[in-house]
């Protein structure tokens, strides 16, 4: 279906969306509401072509997080009866187990791989945190990235696992990302897949759509969300673009714990 972006249309979309959401795009543009709503665009594209490579990113390290703590802890470790976590962790199990137990106010049956896929990423990554060091990373988290480079610990493993849970964050709620770092970010996914399994990361890599070639070069200038929007200046040019190559083969962060 094609577009025409009219005055009247443009001013449409801008009431509907908002300036809040449309100010750093705005500011980007210099103005140019024609531009800010196609930068907007393609942040929304872009956001959708992530939404492969976390979903499988995600998978792949609860379920070998998952795998260890029953390893080590029991089949049910859930019940938190045999594994020691931080109280937000605790909490976070308790509230998994509330919303699959019940549907519609109904009982219902469930199970552990239910529980599981309730828990939210920040659970996956807290649980690699600094208070967990002796009781569960060294007890046994470290065996869920057998594949990561000599040297790599508990701290870089967070780390990496943060900076992509906050993209992630971002990615869900339709915020802002094209002043990230995103060839770098796609590159830590599959970095940090491989940590977990190699062939999985290639088959992550092998569906992802992601194409650095349309992010906007001028993403660097982008001020931060809830910059306030600018009047509407001359009519829009077209935003260049350059292609941002990535590496061959497989990435390597170097992160150090």
């Amino acid at each position: 279906m094609n577009f025409s972006y009219a005055p009247d249309k443009l001013a449409a979309i801008r009431r509907t969306v908002t300036d809040d959401r449309l100010g750093p795009y705005l500011a980007m543009a210099e103005g140019n509401v024609e531009t800010a709503i196609r930068l907007y665009e393609v942040n929304t594209r872009l956001c959708a072509d992530f939404y492969g490579p976390l979903q499988g990113l995600e998978v792949t390290v609860r379920n070998s997080i998952d795998e260890q703590f029953r390893t080590t802890f029991g089949q049910e470790w859930t019940d938190l009866k045999t594994i020691k976590l931080q109280h937000a962790q605790c909490q976070d199990v308790y509230n998994a187990l509330s919303d699959v137990s019940e549907e519609d106010g109904q009982p219902r049956d469930y199970t552990h791989g239910d529980v599981i896929a309730n828990l939210r990423f920040g659970f996956w990554v807290g649980v690699l945190g600094p208070k967990n060091e002796t009781e569960i990373w060294r007890k046994c988290l470290w065996r869920a990235f057998p594949h990561r480079p000599k040297g790599t610990e508990r701290k870089a493993v967070q780390g990496a696992l943060n900076s992509i849970r906050r993209l992630r964050n971002r990615v869900a709620h339709h915020c802002r990302i094209i002043h990230r770092d995103l060839v770098r970010d796609h590159e830590t996914i599959l970095e940090v897949a491989g940590w977990v399994c190699p062939d999985t990361r290639d088959w992550i890599a092998s569906l992802s759509t992601f194409d650095p070639s349309i992010i906007p070069v001028a993403q660097q200038a982008l001020p931060m969300d809830g910059m306030p929007a600018t009047d509407p200046m001359p009519p829009a040019t077209p935003l260049p673009t350059e292609e941002k190559p990535t590496r061959e083969g497989r990435p390597r962060l170097g992160l150090k714990g």
